[in-house]
């Protein structure tokens, strides 16, 4: 339970807390369950012997069901580690069309540029230009903000944000 725990929270009064109350059992909200989603209980202990006061049952929502259903989807935690690899194939695959297509809808364009024996026109340079840059720099700009997020003290303030 220790280690699972979200929030914790005492009251101290002069001396010592006299009671704490502890968040257990979402462990990261890492389950997309087949069935549902661990929810979370409100554990409140006496801050002295540590002696388990009450239980309070975790409060249910729709909206945190769908919250849940959501993350779990978008995580793919409902997915062994395989199809997560497929998923991971088939993004990738689904950018490299997109890749393919705009150099080849440039490359066609040229050469029916070329072979009315006119000069390149403004659009298609510019074309041209704006997919070297996107195809280029989307990943070295997403590659830089996970270097430069490394570079980050892991205690600074509000890293996480």
């Amino acid at each position: 339970m220790g280690r699972c725990a979200g929030r914790f929270a005492g009251y101290p009064p002069p001396e010592r807390c006299q009671r704490a109350h502890r968040r257990a059992g979402r462990h990261r909200r890492r389950a997309l369950a087949r069935s549902r989603p661990d929810h979370v209980n409100l554990l409140v202990f006496d801050g002295v012997s540590v002696e388990l006061l009450a239980e309070q049952p975790a409060l249910h929502s729709n909206a945190n069901g769908f919250h849940d259903l959501m993350l779990g989807l978008h995580e793919g935690l409902f997915a062994g580690p395989l199809l997560r690899a497929l998923y991971v194939l088939s993004g990738l695959l689904g950018a490299a069309m997109i890749t393919t297509g705009l150099v080849l809808w440039a490359v066609k364009r040229r050469q029916r540029i070329e072979k009315a024996r006119e000069a390149p026109h403004l659009g298609l340079r510019l074309v041209e230009k704006l997919n070297v840059a996107t195809i280029i720099g989307l990943p070295v700009a997403i590659a830089a903000y996970f270097w430069a997020n490394r570079l980050l003290p892991l205690e600074l303030v509000n890293r996480a944000d």
